[in-house]
């Protein structure tokens, strides 16, 4: 999954499962940040970020 912010300043970017439309997005996951490198801890509804202006972060998801 990639969030991203295109705007001039940075914000908190959220992604709940459930507005994402994968049936297999329930309950606790585990999220990797690709980018670094770094597994993060478990994520039960949603995973949030700030994302520096015009950033971005890349995740892989999968059940815990």
């Amino acid at each position: 999954m990639g969030l991203f912010n295109r705007g001039e300043l940075p914000t908190e970017v959220t992604a709940k499962w459930s507005d994402l439309k994968f049936p297999e997005l329930t309950g606790l996951q585990r999220v990797r940040d690709l980018w670094h490198q770094k597994d993060l801890d478990g994520y039960d509804t949603q995973f949030s970020a700030k994302i520096p202006r015009r950033g971005g972060v890349m995740l892989r998801l999968w059940p815990k």
